[in-house]
């Protein structure tokens, strides 16, 4: 399976997906609807093209927020997803960046996509989830000890709260690996 038909057909967090048995979807949210209210963490190439994946999947999804270190990448995500995502772009006041940008992306939000620089990855993870956030993130998870043992512990309490957590390993979900490995 290509990693784009993976995406698609897992909605990268929700969509009509099933976890354990619970739907991801119904539990994406605490306010019951069907709406999901996505945030962009990291607005470079690859957190545009994933955010333009996610988009893709159709269902009923609205960005609100996007966040980026770096002031031009914030503003070039919002201008080029105002006129993609047409309705599902709701983020006029959710453009942010500065080290700190993340945190208010992740607050204004039920599911975070997080495409940083991999050296801050497990602080925004551990953020998210204590945040009760679902969290679809690039791989890798972590770069250091210290970021792998952040990352863990995050992991561990995102099971705790039955928060659905997914990681950008595309080869783990092609089918000609998935026969090696067999």
């Amino acid at each position: 399976m290509k990693r784009r038909d993976f995406l698609k057909s897992t909605g990268v967090l929700a969509g009509a997906s099933v976890v354990g048995g619970v739907s991801v979807a119904r539990g994406a949210n605490a306010s019951g609807s069907d709406l999901i209210k996505l945030a962009l963490v990291g607005c470079g190439g690859r957190g545009r093209g994933a955010l333009q994946q996610r988009l893709e999947v159709g269902d009923n999804v609205k960005v609100v927020a996007l966040a980026d270190a770096f002031e031009p990448n914030a503003k070039a995500a919002a201008e080029a997803f105002n006129q993609i995502a047409g309705d599902r772009a709701d983020f006029a006041d959710g453009v942010f960046w500065g080290l700190d940008a993340y945190k208010k992306a992740i607050d204004k939000c039920d599911s975070v996509l997080i495409a940083t620089a991999p050296g801050f990855r497990p602080i925004h993870f551990t953020y998210a989830v204590n945040a009760g956030k679902h969290v679809f993130m690039e791989k890798p998870c972590a770069v250091d000890a210290r970021g792998y043992k952040m990352a863990i512990a995050a992991a561990k309490i995102a099971d705790e709260k039955n928060l659905k957590v997914v990681c950008g390993y595309q080869r783990h979900y092609q089918n000609p690996y998935i026969g090696m490995v067999e």
